[in-house]
């Protein structure tokens, strides 16, 4: 079945609460090397830009992260030919925890507790080329597999909890037949031309590159980059679903979360005076999502 189009808002600038642009942080070699392969050619940029769009920063841990990790039962499980590492506490319907793009299965880990305390199995995977999982490339369409695949090994999802572009890769596994019985998506951008604007800003991605790499990377994935939006499949879920979005987001403006709450059928939208990562931790999103788990 086609996924219907809806219209999004065109790229803007995306800005943090100070004021100042939010950048991607391309290391000055890799920027020097694709500035040298775009002069060469605009097809061989594109290669080397693509390579580094679907290259996940490496993982960074707390000592609060790596604790409750540690105390987690390990489950380690193959997707699309790669080890994707998963972990879990407690007994009872599982709800499964997907971290954003550059996270890893503890930025989730201040849910596990009070998921476990209402009765819930928590399950939290580290998504393909990120974490403890295997693969150096990942995307949203490898994401949507990654949690498919976990939702088989680990039985139907009572839930699943999704951060940032995990939402995105959610909404993909809906999709592509999961079916969850409750959402909750937190900090979820609602289309993606701001990203998208936000990595050419930070490498110097000319118009030319750019449209070599969309083709080069829908050949690869499989999927039209215009149906890959959130707001593209948001009207066509059924899960009741509860968004979660900071006020002060730099990285996926609140407007960002009132629009998919607009668009997906029924879904509670609830605003914090949080940012992109610090909502994670913020009590009452924590003690929201529980609640709507289990009402």
């Amino acid at each position: 079945m086609a996924i219907p189009r809806v219209s999004l808002s065109p790229s803007r600038p995306i800005k943090s609460t100070s004021g100042h642009a939010v950048t991607v942080p391309i290391p000055g070699f890799l920027r020097l090397a694709f500035r040298a392969a775009s002069a060469i050619s605009p097809k061989l940029g594109a290669e080397f830009g693509r390579q580094i769009f679907f290259t996940p920063p490496r993982p960074r841990y707390s000592p609060t992260q790596r604790e409750i990790l540690s105390r987690a039962e390990r489950h380690d499980f193959t997707s699309e030919g790669h080890k994707v590492a998963a972990y879990s506490w407690g007994d009872g319907p599982p709800v499964l925890l997907v971290h954003g793009w550059g996270g890893h299965a503890g930025h989730l880990a201040e849910f596990v507790a009070p998921i476990v305390a209402a009765g819930h199995r928590a399950v939290a995977i580290d998504l393909p080329a990120h974490g403890a999982s295997g693969g150096r490339l990942s995307s949203i369409v490898h994401f949507g597999t990654a949690i498919i695949v976990a939702a088989h090994r680990f039985g139907p999802l009572h839930g699943v909890v999704a951060h940032s572009l995990g939402s995105a890769g959610l909404i993909r596994a809906i999709l592509g037949g999961l079916a969850p019985g409750r959402v909750v998506l937190i900090a979820a951008p609602a289309q993606f031309h701001d990203y998208w604007g936000l990595f050419r800003r930070s490498l110097g991605v000319s118009d030319a590159v750019w449209e070599h790499m969309l083709a080069s990377s829908e050949r690869r994935l499989g999927v039209p980059f215009t149906e890959i939006h959130p707001a593209v499949g948001a009207p066509k879920m059924t899960a009741p679903a509860l968004i979660l979005h900071g006020l002060a987001d730099p990285v996926s403006p609140i407007a960002e979360g009132r629009e998919l709450a607009r668009l997906w059928p029924g879904a509670r939208l609830m605003e914090l005076e949080a940012g992109h990562l610090s909502i994670l931790k913020d009590e009452r999103a924590i003690r929201a999502a529980t609640l709507f788990l289990g009402s």
